[in-house]
């Protein structure tokens, strides 16, 4: 059977110069497409597809179970009120967690 594409035929010697880029630009597309999905919708593709994905199945389950109800942005920074400076999302969980901590040895 004769290919119908001839979009990957190359007549020269040695590799085909633009034959990575026509793979990354697939490649590309198929994590967009797979990315796009939900994850229980990329669970039932897992189980559909031939073969095991022990460890990429156990990741999308873990994820589905460990998903909070609630989304925090990390990457937001708050305004300490005290000095009117900006801090760092980490610095304020860590200054968070320094008073629970304060209270608990009460």
């Amino acid at each position: 059977m004769q290919r119908t594409s001839v979009s990957r035929r190359f007549s020269g010697h040695g590799p085909r110069p633009d034959h990575n880029v026509t793979k990354q630009r697939e490649a590309q597309e198929r994590l967009e497409y797979w990315q796009s999905l939900s994850l229980t919708r990329q669970l039932e593709i897992l189980e559909n597809r031939p073969g095991k994905s022990t460890r990429q199945r156990e990741r999308l389950e873990q994820r589905l179970n460990n998903t909070p109800d609630t989304v925090f942005l990390d990457t937001v920074d708050v305004e300490d009120s005290s000095t009117g400076v900006r801090i760092k999302a980490k610095d304020r969980r860590a200054a968070e967690r320094s008073r629970k901590n304060k209270t608990y040895a009460d």
